[in-house]
């Protein structure tokens, strides 16, 4: 049998060594019964009634707020039951969700029989309640003095306005839907950090761009990025460029653009020594750069924005050209067809050749693409570094003598 990865402890958690080596004692030598009157079960009712002392204590309660039940479900069905009964002249009425424990639903039940109106409300496929529906609604709630709490919550559509907005998702397996509805057919998932195009607000719902056509995915799990309905384009971001880089399409290799210092990014993940990234305008482009070119916002998270900075202010500054660093090799460099210890001679570069660079160092080699779609490994050691960027990043094709087959 593997080993066993146990995600139930919501359910039934293992009893901590500590607790067992501390009840063991009274479940083999002093088992009385605390509510009996001879000698040997009244000394249990004294360790009973110094344990509830330090549970109160801990948690600012009298000790006679204290009560020790056999379990979840017997907490639930008292508490529930004894409340409704405790303030029946107050109210019958008892709100929840489809989602609970059977302690729960079946005492709702159980109530309900006995004249209570029990409401179960819908949840989303996060277990959030849903109750953004449009008109007016009071919530009634009896508090633990007996005084009752009323709170009137009015829910109105808002103007629509023209243009769409721009979003990612801030949760894994958010749910597209056919319809705008906890029951719409599930067309697929999108997981945190990808791209939406909202062309509509319905209800707590957005409409999107999707295969083509239109889908609906749950507003509360969009982070908005652009609102061009305003007229404004705002970028979510929680850190920023500190050090001047290029922006790659892949760990490493790739260099697809360069950002500045000051440029916002949006940091969705990270992999190695890279961070993953969102940038530009609506932060549609994404892409990689090192983690020490990047300083992260105060309360830093994973694909949530920490502060917004409109274009043209002067943080917000957004590489929109593709520029790619020069050299010029040494002396005669050999071309190889990776950048490990291992890799195999393809090619060589005469003196003085000026190549363009595709990547940041790699192992110690900067990646190399010529006109011919090859692409090739030059040693760092073999090339100087040039100041001059470029906007193409192949090299022409007599830069590569092929020499080796």
């Amino acid at each position: 049998m593997g080993k066993l990865i146990y995600l139930d402890n919501a359910a039934t958690t293992k009893t901590a060594p500590e607790v067992v080596d501390a009840m063991l004692p009274y479940f083999t030598e002093h088992f009385g019964n605390p509510s009996s009157v001879y000698g040997f079960a009244a000394a249990n009712k004294e360790v009973i009634t110094k344990q509830r002392e330090i549970i109160a204590k801990a948690l600012g309660a009298k000790t006679e707020e204290i009560y020790f039940t056999a379990g979840g479900s017997e907490s639930d069905n008292w508490a529930l039951k004894a409340t409704a009964e405790a303030y029946e002249s107050k109210g019958k009425h008892i709100i929840t969700t489809k989602i609970e424990h059977h302690a729960i639903l079946h005492t709702g039940e159980y109530l309900q029989k006995r004249g209570y109106e029990v409401t179960y409300l819908d949840v989303d496929e996060f277990g959030v309640v849903t109750c953004h529906k449009k008109g007016r609604a009071t919530i009634i709630a009896i508090t633990g003095n007996g005084y009752t709490a009323k709170c009137k919550v009015k829910v109105t559509g808002k103007a629509k306005k023209k243009g769409v907005m721009y979003g990612i998702a801030n949760v894994d397996g958010l749910f597209i839907r056919n319809s705008a509805s906890l029951q719409g057919l599930q067309l697929g998932q999108y997981n945190c950090g990808v791209s939406v195009t909202i062309v509509d607000t319905i209800g707590e719902w957005y409409k999107i761009k999707y295969n083509g056509g239109y889908a609906y995915v749950r507003s509360a799990y969009v982070t908005i990025t652009s609102d061009q309905r305003s007229g404004k384009v705002v970028n979510a971001s929680n850190g920023k460029i500190s050090t001047e880089t290029w922006v790659y399409t892949g760990v490493g290799y790739g260099a697809n653009t360069v950002a500045p210092v000051g440029t916002r990014v949006l940091v969705t993940g990270a992999s190695g020594d890279y961070y993953q990234v969102r940038y530009g305008t609506g932060s549609l482009g994404n892409g990689y750069v090192p983690k020490s070119c990047v300083t992260l916002d105060k309360g830093f998270r994973y694909g949530v924005s920490t502060k917004k900075y409109k274009i043209g202010e002067k943080v917000s500054s957004t590489p929109q050209v593709t520029l790619f660093r020069t050299a010029k090799t040494k002396k005669r460099a050999y071309i190889y067809n990776n950048a490990t210890s291992s890799a195999k001679r393809i090619g060589r570069l005469m003196k003085n050749t000026r190549v363009v660079l595709n990547s940041q160092k790699i192992n110690g080699y900067y990646q190399l693409i010529f006109t011919n779609g090859r692409i090739g490994y030059v040693k760092r050691s073999q090339l100087k570094l040039l100041k001059t960027k470029v906007k193409t990043n192949k090299n022409t094709a007599n830069t590569y003598v092929k020499a080796y087959r």
